[in-house]
């Protein structure tokens, strides 16, 4: 989404309401990744990960939406999108760090193989 509305202030103190992110962007850009391919890809290699249909509206949507932006204006027709990673220093993490990098790498090598992403169910309910 192109706004900036932040419930807590950034690293750098910001709390932006109701702003754009780019002041005369589209009201929304989507990921390009495949995603849901991805996604099934890495559940069958047994690794806990679930999909999201927004990125919110804070510092996660803010890179997503600035980069969809800038790849767009610049005529890129590459694949873009974001991936939060949990923090893997907490013991807590429901991933270890060799299944965060082979889950990147499924979805990148999934991303890469091109075509139109699989259309089925995929999204949370949150």
């Amino acid at each position: 989404m192109n706004l900036r509305d932040a419930r807590i202030p950034d690293n750098d103190g910001a709390q932006p309401a109701d702003e754009p992110v780019v002041a005369s962007g589209e009201g929304a850009l989507f990921s390009t990744l495949r995603l849901k391919a991805a996604l099934a890809r890495i559940r069958e290699a047994g690794i806990p990960v679930h999909l999201s249909l927004s990125a919110g509206s804070f510092v996660c949507n803010d890179v997503l939406y600035a980069l969809l932006h800038d790849l767009s204006a610049r005529g890129l027709d590459v694949p873009g999108g974001f991936v939060h990673v949990p923090d893997l220093r907490d013991p807590q993490s429901p991933v270890s760090l060799a299944q965060a990098v082979e889950a990147v790498e499924l979805l990148l090598a999934e991303t890469l193989r091109g075509g139109a992403d699989s259309s089925v169910p995929g999204g949370a309910l949150h």
